[in-house]
């Protein structure tokens, strides 16, 4: 029975993988042929919030290839409940880390995921296209695909994929908690077979960069931003792209201290953070739960993302600190 099919880390891992790579390439796909148009303003009459067929295209293959070999799989999609579309159902290689599974990485991944895993344990959240508004802007360098993997409520997988990492080249990054993050470039939609580990940036004590939104411009994260007295400040569209940026040593905090963002804006991020010994958390350094729970996307705490957890407590005060203590 297709319901009773095994659910094992590395198996769903592998297929997230596979699929973010087919969907960057759909994307890429829709661009150059002019296919993927703007269809409608979600945002109900309040801040601009597009939707692009990209967006549609990108979750049908995602979502709807996960729920072909998993139909009991929990999955929050950013675009909600979509009728299945059979003709864009990708059948993953669900063996693509077999090989770079061998030991001694197999010990550590067993010691964190033995055996078969309890589907109402696992969420699966969505985000076929993020940075929908710079898309629309031909801003694509800041264009992800975000898969994120929650176990028991926490974030312990995920995958960003740039369809845009140059103007040729896409980039697959992934990790799981246990094993570290990896990366590797690619130029169409095979997915890599060799994969280069993320080595953990080299921290300048005396720099202090901080990334924030280039779009979504308010006074409470200028002065959180302000307190936080940084060195510099880069705005840029894209959660996923600004952890990527923390991943790359670009910025050293992701700084966001207001509503706006959703559990599927994170998740990946925050468990690629988390494998490579950062973290992300609301504005008062709590972190999110992400169970399976539609009602209850919305980051109304803001975030925080940082290479080090020991950097956080800085970033949070700078968030709480009254306006009357500048």
């Amino acid at each position: 029975m297709a319901g009773s099919v095994r659910l094992r880390m590395p198996e769903l891992v592998s297929a997230c993988i596979d699929l973010s790579v087919v969907a960057s390439a759909a994307i890429r796909k829709l661009v150059a042929t002019g296919g993927a148009t703007l269809t409608v303003d979600k945002s109900g009459g309040k801040e601009f919030d597009p939707q692009t067929v990209a967006d549609l295209t990108s979750q049908h293959i995602i979502v709807d290839s996960l729920r072909a070999h998993w139909p009991d799989l929990q999955i929050i999609g950013e675009e909600g409940v979509l009728e299945p579309d059979t003709t864009l159902v990708h059948h993953p290689n669900f063996g693509l880390l077999e090989s770079f599974l061998a030991a001694p990485r197999r010990a550590g991944w067993e010691s964190a995921w033995d055996g078969d895993l309890n589907a109402k344990n696992v969420t699966v959240f969505v985000d076929p296209l993020d940075g929908t508004r710079e898309f629309t802007e031909g801003i694509h360098s800041a264009v992800t695909v975000l898969i994120g993997i929650a176990y028991n409520g926490q974030p312990v997988a995920g995958v960003i994929q740039q369809p845009w990492y140059s103007t040729d080249a896409q980039r697959c990054v992934w990790g799981c908690m246990g094993i570290g993050v990896h990366m590797q470039t690619h130029t169409d939609s095979k997915v890599p077979s060799v994969w280069t580990e993320c080595a953990a940036p080299k921290v300048d004590p005396g720099r202090n960069i901080v990334g924030t939104s280039r779009s979504h411009g308010r006074a409470e994260i200028d002065l959180a931003v302000k307190n936080s007295v940084p060195t510099d400040v880069i705005r840029s569209g894209g959660a996923g792209n600004k952890v990527l940026q923390l991943l790359d040593g670009v910025i050293d905090c992701y700084l966001y201290p207001v509503p706006g963002t959703k559990r599927w804006d994170t998740c990946a991020g925050e468990a690629l953070l988390r494998a490579s010994g950062g973290t992300l958390t609301d504005r008062e350094g709590k972190a999110y739960s992400y169970v399976y729970d539609e009602a209850a996307v919305f980051n109304t705490g803001g975030v925080i993302a940082v290479r080090s957890e020991e950097a956080l407590p800085h970033y949070v005060a700078a968030c709480t600190r009254p306006e009357a203590a500048l």
